[in-house]
């Protein structure tokens, strides 16, 4: 943008020096503007860009904060390096100090035997239990030596051989041998020592001990003064940070010299503006698109009032019918870049007119639009899609998409070529649809879920006069309740519909397990049928497997008080649909007949097969044969599945 101000201003002034000068028309506001733009090249002498500046001192201050930042964690991380050293020191030493005393009171008890403590602790006061404190205070002694340095050669300073005692003139290290050895052989030995070496030996220990505590707790005062002095914010990183901070502060001020001096040349070229002609303006496109993206920022709008001069009412015109619109109304350039959006689309996509005007089109929508624009300023036609705007600020998280119809049209507008863009937001549309679509699949389930799927889809693509199809080899399976309708006379009627609720439900999940369809319940009774609409021949076994299956299941939810007779007959049926209310799929014939009267005269509890079923399973299942008379049948041989 900076590059096209420039070449804008160079522009007025070189026409302005070709005419205005020559009339001889001289003033004070065109002495102004010389000395306005003499300061100007004189700034522009640099070859460089002033954008190009623009980013390499915004990333030169990027940078420094990043520095800055890192240089801040570095002293930090130090800082809890320090406190995490001196806190471990502090801890060990508690631990070495109080397991050192530790030592003393239970060799003590040990010697001398208190009959003062209870049994149960006295118990555990042994050597051994005195051998294993002394462990641990030399894994916490070799833990202290790691952080502390190698200390086990110090001793007490004011050390004297006239003025002290042997032990006040060990080093640190023998003090801890002596301590373990001495304790040790004490501890062993105490049940043969007399009074007199008890006391020497506990003097002794004491002594010790106290040389031990006096010399780690100085130690440990000295390392922890030391840590405090090497945790302090170092002086000389208090010189970077302020370093840091200076140039920060200068850079920003080359940013605010450089926005500076873009805004002037932007004023210069107002001023010049008021020296050239209108028509003059609008004849050069270079000078038009930068009429037709600042004037649109331009607060008062003087630019555009001072080139459209007479056309001014017919803009109005203009906006009052694209402000009426409830339709979101953009208008483009011919290369795409935005110079009017009215109040709808504002509204739309959540913009101002400052965030959009002399940007691509593109930035309001999920999608590049250039060659969306450029085929409509080709054909000179109107053109529709269907696309993605975005609503919302320019964060990338605060962005809300939805769905909006896109339609263009090409005119001319202030005696240029313009792409209208009407914008519909489909969100609306888009619910519906959505919401017709689940109460379809909705009703589509709940056909599907009263008739077959395949008789379904016909009685939607056809009309209901006839459905019906002939079926050479099927089974059916009948079941009806021994015992139900007695046992429905001691129930109330909400718990006998929860109960055949519960059998039928059951009935239905093993249906579809074994690949059976059901045809529909008669009171108690329930009726299905295997290979309707599946080319596998297995259905004799599919029907008798589910039989097996439903006598368990209505064992465990009666506990046993009903038994279901069970009738099972192969052979050829018509099936289909029939009626006009409240149709339901059924089936005829002689098979269903059949397999009715296998159940009504089979046997509580089992289930009885017809001959042909028999022929089909009988290496499958075991079997009993028994004779019948059925009715309308006669004498009949039928077999009866052992469950066992």
């Amino acid at each position: 943008m900076e590059v096209f101000t420039f070449n804008i201003n160079a522009w007025c002034h070189s026409w302005i020096d070709a005419n205005h000068w020559r009339r001889g028309q001289q003033d004070d506001s065109w002495i102004r503007l010389h000395s306005m733009e003499s300061k100007n090249v004189k700034k522009k002498s640099t070859p460089y860009s002033p954008k190009f500046k623009f980013m390499v001192i915004a990333s030169f201050i990027l940078i420094c904060d990043v520095s800055v930042i890192a240089l801040l964690a570095a002293e930090d991380y130090k800082l809890v390096k320090c406190g995490a050293n001196t806190s471990q020191t502090v801890s060990l030493y508690g631990q070495f100090s109080s397991l050192v005393n530790r030592i003393s009171f239970n060799l003590n008890e040990v010697i001398y035997s208190d009959p003062s403590m209870p049994f149960d602790y006295k118990s555990t006061i042994t050597p051994d239990h005195i051998a294993d404190i002394i462990d641990d205070t030399r894994k916490v002694w070799t833990q202290l030596r790691l952080v502390m340095g190698d200390i086990s050669s110090v001793r007490e300073s004011n050390c004297t051989i006239s003025n002290s005692s042997i032990v006040q003139c060990m080093e640190l290290n023998e003090l801890m041998d002596e301590l373990t050895l001495s304790s040790q052989r004490a501890a062993i030995e105490s049940p043969l020592m007399s009074t007199a070496q008890k006391i020497n030996a506990i003097d002794q220990n004491y002594q010790i001990t106290n040389q031990i505590n006096q010399i780690t707790s100085r130690l440990t005062l000295q390392f922890i003064d030391k840590s405090t002095h090497q945790c302090n914010f170092s002086f000389e990183t208090s010189w970077i940070y302020g370093a840091f901070i200076l140039i920060i502060m200068s850079s920003c001020f080359n940013l605010y010299i450089m926005l500076r001096e873009y805004l002037d040349v932007n004023q210069t070229i107002r001023f010049l503006m008021v020296l050239i002609p209108p028509p003059i303006c609008k004849s050069i496109p270079l000078v038009q698109n930068y009429i037709d993206c600042a004037s649109q920022t331009d607060a008062s709008g003087w630019i555009k009032r001072l080139v459209m001069g007479n056309e001014q009412n017919q803009d109005k015109r203009t906006r009052a019918i694209l402000e009426g619109s409830m339709d979101g109304v953009i208008i483009c350039n011919d290369e795409g870049f935005i110079v009017e959006m009215n109040s709808s689309s504002k509204q739309m996509f959540k913009k101002n007119e400052s965030d959009v005007i002399g940007h691509h089109i593109s930035i309001l929508f999920d999608q590049d639009l250039k060659v969306f624009i450029k085929d409509t300023i080709t054909t000179k036609r109107g053109m529709m899609m269907q696309t993605v705007g975005m609503r919302g600020g320019a964060d990338v998280d605060r962005v809300v998409r939805f769905p909006c119809s896109l339609s263009t049209s090409v005119g001319l507008w202030n005696r240029r070529t313009h792409v209208a863009c009407f914008v519909t937001d489909c969100t609306v549309q888009e619910k519906q649809k959505e919401l017709i679509d689940i109460e379809k699949r909705n009703n589509e389930a709940l056909l599907n879920s009263i008739l077959p799927v395949s008789v379904a889809s016909r009685l939607k693509n056809n009309s209901l006069d006839c459905i019906a199809d002939k079926f050479d080899d099927v089974t059916c399976f009948f079941s009806d309740m021994v015992g139900f309708t007695k046992m429905s006379s001691m129930m109330s009627a909400s718990d006998l519909v929860i109960l055949l609720n519960k059998i039928v439900v059951a009935f239905d999940d093993l249906c579809i397990v074994n690949q059976i369809e059901k045809i529909k319940t008669i009171g108690d009774a329930y009726f299905c049928v295997g290979g309707l609409f599946d080319k596998q021949s297995n259905h004799p076994q599919r029907i008798i497997t589910f039989g097996l299956q439903a006598l368990m299941a209505v064992k465990e939810l009666t506990n046993g008080d009903v038994d279901v007779r069970i009738g099972v007959h192969t052979g050829p049926l018509v099936a289909g649909v029939i009626g006009k209310n409240k149709f339901a799929y059924d089936c005829w014939g002689d098979t269903v007949n059949t397999a009715s009267r296998m159940e009504s005269t089979g046997v509580p509890g089992k289930i009885q097969v017809s001959r042909q079923t028999y022929e089909r399973v009988h290496d499958l299942f075991k079997f009993e044969e028994r004779r019948v008379e059925a009715k309308g049948k006669g004498s009949l041989t039928t077999y009866v599945v052992l469950n066992e």
